[in-house]
């Protein structure tokens, strides 16, 4: 039962960038849905987290459009929001049917004048910019029969301030944008994975096992 205590803390992080900002946006929705909707209005609870979670979606997505436009003022971001209607609702892929979609948006776009170049050079250019900008990760298997997504917050560091995206593995649109760009329905891959917990989740649970023997 310790273990469940991380559970709303963990959920927040998953869902965000894992940025403070985020996670106030988060409480606050909820904090207005159970001040208007709920009777119980003081304290959360996980109907309120995924009542809760579209509206957070759209505001994330908002954060990715912000921070993009700063840098390109003049790109129409919904060329990109549109990418993600061709994998027919699943937010997790492989590198040949993120290809697929790529030819197949590119078609839909043909004759259109492009704003985002990475939309008009080849495909692998597109995995980069949108891991660059938090919307997708790469999978990687680890040793414990697992699987760790790597972002691009994740991977960033002071000495790594531009990570690369790795090729032909499967990939996943981040879990707090998957509602506002209509991906992860219930045949999606990414229901299937079998996330490993992050090494900071890790040593709060050797430290609790550790306070609890001693």
């Amino acid at each position: 039962m310790a273990g469940r205590m991380d559970d709303p803390f963990i959920g927040l992080l998953r869902y965000s960038f894992c940025r403070p900002r985020d996670i106030i946006q988060y409480l606050q929705l909820m904090q207005a849905y159970v001040k208007d909707r709920s009777t119980r209005k003081a304290t959360f609870s996980k109907k309120s987290f995924y009542i809760c979670q579209i509206d957070f979606s759209n505001y994330l997505l908002g954060e990715v459009k912000d921070y993009f436009s700063f840098y390109h003022s003049t790109v129409d971001f919904d060329e990109v929001v549109g990418f993600f209607s061709g994998f027919g609702g699943n937010s997790a892929f492989t590198y040949e049917e993120f290809q697929g979609a790529f030819d197949r948006h590119s078609k839909r776009l043909k004759g259109k004048p492009l704003t985002i170049k990475e939309l008009t050079s080849s495909s692998d250019d597109l995995p980069q910019f949108l891991y660059a900008l938090n919307v997708i990760g790469y999978t990687e298997h680890t040793i414990s029969n697992g699987v760790f997504v790597h972002y691009g917050f994740r991977d960033r560091t002071t000495v790594k301030l531009r990570p690369k995206v790795k090729f032909n593995l499967e990939y996943q649109v981040h879990p707090g944008l998957q509602r506002a760009l209509l991906v992860g329905g219930v045949n999606t891959p990414a229901r299937k994975l079998k996330l490993a917990p992050s090494t900071e989740l890790k040593s709060r649970r050797r430290a609790r096992a550790e306070r609890h023997e001693s």
